[in-house]
């Protein structure tokens, strides 16, 4: 559409032009031959009125030589000459007149008349000559005869009026060539001005239906480029359905754009990959750091704890050392009985130490057990039996019920007695005297759960998660048990966690605290390498 629209344009402005110029050439050869004939004609004119004015100096010449005296010089007429040199001239003019208008008759009949008053005017100049020649030889009388009878016979009204007609009839053509001339000018201008004027019209409608057919493509091709330069990356151009440049135009341009979001989108997933990855190595850079500074945390702890737990025990060791040592009358019974507290004291401090390595072990997650199948209800039973020792000095009654049918669990037997024996001694030292402890062991979906319930002062909402740190002891339970060291619910925990489970704690206070240890059954746990 656009490219015949513009063919159209240009095609009228060329034919427009080209008319315009032949119009213009033909009107230049007309003012061209109107210019010529105009030209032709002056020198026709000039040439009759040359004729004429040599006719008259010759008649003048005549004149004169009629009144020379005896013995005087006559100067030549040349008169043959003369006039032939004037007849060639105008001879000369009209046939040039006769080439340019070949089918006019008039100017061939003037070329007759031309020839006759040569013919005459020869006759004429020559017995002009041979009267001059008489004056020469002497015979003036025959000479002036001859001379004024040829003068006024040749030269007469008549020749003169002949020229005298012709010089006329020559002004009159001279005027009609020049007016044709003048109307030739007239009508180039007048066409100059119409191509022009048509070429102005021609070119305004061309201009505008260019414009009127490249406005909306223009514009919806402007405003589908500023979206795509704002990121809008689904703007597409409504012009595809054209057959012209410009739907052409439009499908490069939407394909163009489809490449680009393309591009984009792989360069989008490409920096997505690449932040996954980062984010992911981030992680797992942050969780290295977590795991070093945990292992530094945890180093740090189990050294301020060793220092601060062996510190009493480490004392009464080196006290009753140095009282063994300082002799004097003790018998061997006292020294007996100062290893024997030495022995305790190192027993006990053996065994804080081997506690405190497992919970540091196992929150630095690096906890190795020898585990094997352990029936769970033997483990608690056995620990109920050796709690009622201590129950039945505070007249605090413990009460079991075991469902027979547990599976096994996967474990350490030693360390799985050691976390029920701390749920339990808790249970029994903070209860009140005549008070009871129930132990329920039951299997529950894929775990057992063994719960440890007492009805004494309870723990504070906000101690409930401290407890299970290392060595935290609340005000209540510290009046309450002056000889616990804070390690037993956190080494419970750790046991617990140490085995695929955890321990859990509701308390109210005033109303008793329920302890729950869960544990994995072992068969559904992978096997053992």
């Amino acid at each position: 559409m656009f490219r015949l629209l513009l063919t159209g344009s240009f095609g009228a402005l060329l034919a427009l032009g080209l008319a315009c110029a032949a119009q213009s050439w033909s009107a230049a050869e007309t003012a061209t031959y109107h210019n010529d004939r105009s030209r032709v004609a002056e020198e026709v004119l000039l040439g009759h009125m040359r004729l004429a004015a040599t006719t008259e100096a010759l008649l003048r010449e005549t004149a004169f030589a009629a009144l020379a005296m005896p013995g005087e010089q006559v100067a030549p007429l040349n008169a043959r000459e003369r006039l032939g040199e004037v007849f060639d001239a105008v001879r000369r003019a009209i046939a040039a007149e006769i080439a340019l208008r070949p089918q006019d008759n008039s100017e061939r009949e003037e070329m007759v008349r031309l020839s006759a008053m040569q013919i005459h005017a020869t006759g004429v100049a020559d017995r002009l000559e041979r009267a001059v020649d008489l004056f020469v030889a002497g015979q003036f009388e025959a000479g002036r005869t001859m001379m004024l009878a040829a003068a006024a016979e040749g030269f007469g009204p008549e020749f003169r009026n002949g020229i005298s007609a012709a010089v006329q009839k020559e002004r009159a053509e001279l005027a009609e060539t020049y007016r044709e001339a003048s109307q030739a000018l007239y009508a180039l201008a007048m066409h100059s001005k119409v191509a022009a004027l048509a070429a102005l019209i021609v070119a305004g409608l061309a201009v505008w239906g260019l414009l009127h057919g490249v406005r909306t493509p223009l514009n919806e091709l402007t405003l589908a480029a500023a979206a795509v330069a704002a990121g809008d990356l689904s703007r597409s151009i409504p012009l595809t359905n054209r057959k012209d440049e410009f739907g052409r135009l439009a499908r490069s341009f939407d394909i163009m754009v489809s490449e680009v979001a393309r591009a984009r989108a792989g360069l989008e997933q490409s920096r997505d990959r690449l932040e996954r990855a980062v984010a992911e190595r981030t992680a797992e850079l942050a969780a290295a750091n977590a795991s070093l500074l945990r292992n530094d945390e945890t180093r740090r702890r189990f050294l301020a704890d060793i220092s601060h737990e062996l510190r009493t025990p480490i004392t009464v060791i080196r006290g009753e050392a140095e009282i063994a040592l300082r002799g004097g009358d003790k018998t061997a019974a006292d020294y007996r009985q100062a290893l024997s507290r030495i022995a305790d004291e190192s027993a006990h401090t053996g065994r804080l130490v081997d506690d405190l390595l497992f919970v540091a072990r196992s929150a630095a997650g690096e906890v190795r057990m020898a585990t094997r199948p352990v029936a769970l209800a033997e483990v608690v039973q056995n620990s109920c039996g050796s709690a009622r020792t201590l129950a039945d000095a505070r007249r605090v009654e413990v009460r079991e019920r075991l469902t027979p049918a547990q599976g096994p669990v996967l474990g350490d037997p030693d360390r799985l007695r050691q976390a029920v024996l701390i749920l339990l001694d808790n249970a029994v030292r903070y209860s009140e005297p005549g008070g009871e402890v129930s132990v329920t062991l039951e299997e529950q979906d894929s775990s057992v759960r063994l719960t440890v319930a007492d009805h004494g002062a309870g723990i504070p909402p906000d101690e409930i998660d401290r407890v299970f740190d290392r060595f935290y002891r609340g005000d209540g339970a510290a009046d309450r048990h002056a000889g616990g060291s804070g390690l037993g619910l956190p080494l419970a925990r750790a046991i617990a966690r140490a085995h695929g489970g955890d321990v859990m704690l509701e308390s109210r206070p005033g109303e008793g605290t329920i302890a729950r240890l869960l544990l994995p059954l072992a068969r559904r746990l992978p096997a053992a390498a």
